[in-house]
């Protein structure tokens, strides 16, 4: 276990199977990965919130960064 970040090699390799399955179940391209990979962990991220409120806040935030 790391004692930083409290991460571990059984917790990774869990997360990094979910990641490949949702990826194997969409069907995904290899030039999409990166958007694949940002979507998964924006939805782990979120996993226990509404996400249609958190997509309208994050693109809130995004355009007032951009200000």
């Amino acid at each position: 276990m790391n004692p930083t970040s409290g991460a571990n090699t059984q917790q990774v390799e869990a997360l990094w199977g979910k990641a490949k399955h949702r990826k194997k179940a969409m069907g995904a391209s290899r030039n999409m990965i990166d958007s694949y990979l940002c979507e998964f962990m924006w939805r782990q991220k979120n996993k226990n919130k509404d996400l249609f409120l958190e997509n309208l806040t994050d693109i809130v935030a995004f355009w007032d960064s951009n200000k």
